[in-house]
């Protein structure tokens, strides 16, 4: 029987680690979309310079402004589920008890789990899309630059 028990509490202890492992990279997101936001959509670096950049601008600030709550909505649900990792074996409310309650537990992390790495993909997605307008702001301001530089020389 102990046995059974140490498989349990090993798993309980990985479900938390995995939960710390989410709460730090959505914090590090949050830090990024406030870097993002903040700073390098507000530089006048990468002011938009034609119609379609200006519409990509816009909707980048957009898009990082739904991230931000949505990664906010994220954590607090997160949290709230690592909360209820010390009442593993009790559900409260409900009429399981015992192995009910921890495949109950480990169903909604996995519906958690699921959530997180949506988030995550969406993010790395407009991650992506921000760095491709980012480099057509710089190609511009390059090319600017250089044909700027060639005529003073000449």
């Amino acid at each position: 029987m102990e046995e059974v028990f140490l498989t349990i509490d090993k798993s309980v202890e990985d479900i938390h680690e995995s939960i710390k492992g989410w709460l730090t990279k959505l914090e590090f997101i949050n830090y990024e979309i406030n870097f993002i936001r903040n700073d390098l959509l507000n530089s006048i670096s990468f002011d938009p310079y034609t119609e379609d950049l200006f519409n990509t601008h816009a909707f980048l600030e957009n898009k990082m402004g739904d991230l931000k709550v949505k990664s906010e909505i994220l954590i607090e649900e997160i949290k709230a589920h690592d909360n209820k990792i010390g009442g593993i074996l009790e559900c409260v409310g409900t009429e399981c008890v015992g192995t009910e309650c921890d495949i109950i537990y480990r169903d909604s992390h996995q519906v958690l789990r699921e959530q997180y790495e949506v988030f995550e993909a969406y993010y790395m997605k407009s991650k992506k899309e921000l760095i491709s307008y980012a480099l057509k702001i710089l190609k511009y301001k390059k090319n600017s630059f250089l044909i700027r530089f060639k005529k003073s020389i000449k």
